[in-house]
């Protein structure tokens, strides 16, 4: 049978600080695509017209998504 003793204090504080520490690099990672996102936007001169196409994106998106949520 396998041992079913609680982890200690010392392995739960280990445990939440490695979450911490993945949670802070994964902030990091989201933080450096979002500023080449929009370097890459700036480049290609599409200032004025990405932030309209994101838009009309997320509202086809909802709609996709309000249709497979109805009821039979």
């Amino acid at each position: 049978m396998a041992n079913k003793k609680k982890p200690t204090m010392m392995e739960v504080k280990n445990a939440i600080s490695n979450l911490i520490q993945e949670f802070a690099n994964l902030a990091s990672y989201i933080s450096s695509l979002d500023k080449t996102l929009g370097s890459y936007i700036k480049y290609k001169k599409d200032d004025k017209k990405f932030p309209k196409w994101l838009e009309k994106q997320l509202k086809e998106l909802k709609k996709e998504s309000d249709k497979s949520n109805e009821k039979p």
